[in-house]
C-alpha cells in the first residue's frame, strides 16, 4: 500500500480519503470511497451471466427491463466474452423526463436497441487492460473511447465509471453513472399518432382514432395534447363486444366523446400536475387528479406516464374512461336481482347477457357485473 498524495488523502492512487485521521484506542481509521484490491488477486468465479447480474441487482432495474423490451437477452448470453457497460436507475432518469420510459415502448425497440448495444463490448475488459486513448468497439458497431484512468474511469470524456470489475459467467460487468449515447442517435420524436400505431398495447385506441378523422388530425398535427391512452386491456374491461359496439359507424358520435374524455389541451407532464386537482378535457367534462406519484386518474392507475412526443405527451392508463355518456345497454329496474333497481345499465342487449366487471362510467351510471 502506498499513500500516493497527501492533500487530497489519496492511496494506491486509486481511493480517496473522505474522512481521514479518526482516533481510536487501538490506532487510526480512514474512511476511504473505494475498495482497495490487492495485485494479481483473483476475483471469485462469477456464478451469472450479465442479464442475471442485472435482474439481481436493485439498482439496476431499468436496465433488466430495457434488455426485455429491446429483445437483447440472447445477445448479453453469449459465451462472449463480452464486457457490459450498465447504466444505473439514476443513470437513466437523468436522461430527462419520460426519455427512459419513452425508449422502452415497443415503438421504440429499435432505439433502445442500439442504445444498448452501444454499451456492449465485444471482448472483456477489466480495468487492469484499460488505458487513456483505448478505443473498445461495441456491438453496435461504434467506439468507445477510455478518456480518463484515474481517480475514476471515464468513458466518452464524460460518463464514469462508478463500480468496476463485477465478473460474469460470459464476460465482464462495469456499472456507470450515465447513458452511454451513441454518436449521432436521435431520440424518439413521434407524433402521439405515431407512438399508436407503433405500440401493439394501444392498437384498438389507434383503431378508434382512425374512426374519428378530426381527433387524428389531433393527434399528427403539431398542436401539443395530453392523452390518457387506455391499452387494449382497459377497452377489454369494459365489457365483452363494447369496444367493438364503439368502433361501429353508427355508434361514431358515441365513440368521439368518449375519446375526446382522454384529452387535454396543451403538453400536461405529472410533474406539473397538482394533487386532487379536476382538469378540463376536450369533451369538456373534467377528470379528477389524484395523488401524483403513483399517478391516479378518476381513480385508476396510470401505468406509464410521461411518454414525451413530439406534439404532447400521452399517458398510458389501466382502464378507459368513459365520459358523460350512457353506453349501449338496458336500464336496470326494480325487478333486477343483480342490482336491485338502483339504476345500473347491462352490457347485452338482454338482461345479464355479458359477464363483465363493474366500472364506473363517469360520473352517472356503472356498469353492472353479473358473475
Amino acid at each position: 500500500m502506498k499513500v500516493t498524495s497527501t492533500s487530497p488523502f489519496q492511496v494506491n492512487s486509486v481511493a480517496k480519503a473522505i474522512s481521514p485521521d479518526i482516533p481510536a484506542t487501538n490506532g487510526v481509521l480512514h474512511i476511504i470511497d473505494k475498495v482497495m484490491i490487492p495485485p494479481d488477486f483473483e476475483y471469485p468465479e462469477a456464478t451469472k451471466d450479465c442479464v442475471g447480474l442485472s435482474k439481481e441487482s436493485d439498482f439496476l432495474t431499468i436496465f433488466a427491463q430495457a434488455i426485455k423490451a429491446a429483445d437483447m437477452s440472447a445477445a448479453l448470453q453469449v459465451e462472449g466474452p463480452i464486457t457490459v457497460f450498465a447504466p444505473t436507475n439514476n443513470a437513466f432518469e437523468s436522461l430527462g423526463e419520460g426519455v427512459a420510459t419513452s425508449l422502452l415502448l415497443p415503438a421504440n425497440k429499435e432505439k433502445l436497441r442500439q442504445v444498448l448495444e452501444y454499451h456492449t463490448v465485444l471482448s472483456r475488459r477489466d480495468t487492469s487492460s484499460l488505458a487513456v486513448g483505448d478505443q473498445m468497439n461495441t456491438l453496435e458497431g461504434g467506439m468507445l473511447t477510455v478518456s480518463q484512468i484515474t481517480p475514476t474511469i471515464k468513458l466518452d470524456t464524460k460518463i464514469e465509471v462508478t463500480s468496476t470489475n463485477v465478473p460474469a459467467t460470459n464476460g465482464m460487468m462495469h456499472i456507470t453513472a450515465s447513458v452511454l449515447i451513441p454518436p449521432g442517435f436521435e431520440y424518439p420524436d413521434q407524433t402521439i399518432a405515431g407512438l399508436l400505431r407503433n405500440s401493439p398495447e394501444l392498437s384498438i385506441l389507434y383503431q378508434a382514432v382512425l374512426a374519428n378523422p378530426d381527433l387524428f388530425d389531433y393527434l399528427g398535427g403539431t398542436a401539443e395534447y395530453t392523452l390518457f391512452a387506455p391499452t387494449n386491456a382497459a377497452f377489454d374491461y369494459l365489457g365483452i363486444g363494447i369496444a367493438s359496439s364503439l368502433l361501429l359507424p353508427s355508434n361514431q358520435a358515441k365513440l368521439t366523446k368518449v375519446l375526446k374524455y382522454h384529452f387535454i389541451e396543451g403538453s400536461l407532464m405529472r410533474s406539473t400536475m397538482n394533487t386532487y386537482s379536476q382538469v378540463k378535457t376536450l369533451e369538456r367534462g373534467t377528470i379528477q387528479i389524484g395523488t401524483i406519484y403513483p399517478l391516479v386518474v378518476d381513480g385508476y392507475s396510470v401505468s406509464t406516464p410521461d411518454v414525451p412526443a413530439l406534439n404532447g405527451h400521452p399517458h398510458h392508463r389501466q382502464r378507459a374512461a368513459s365520459g358523460r355518456i350512457q353506453l349501449s345497454g338496458q336500464r336496470c329496474d326494480a325487478t333486477c336481482s343483480k342490482c336491485s333497481g338502483n339504476g345500473e345499465i347491462h352490457s347485452g342487449s338482454k338482461h345479464g347477457r355479458a359477464r363483465i366487471d363493474a366500472i364506473r362510467v363517469w360520473p352517472f351510471y356503472r356498469v353492472c357485473s353479473d358473475r
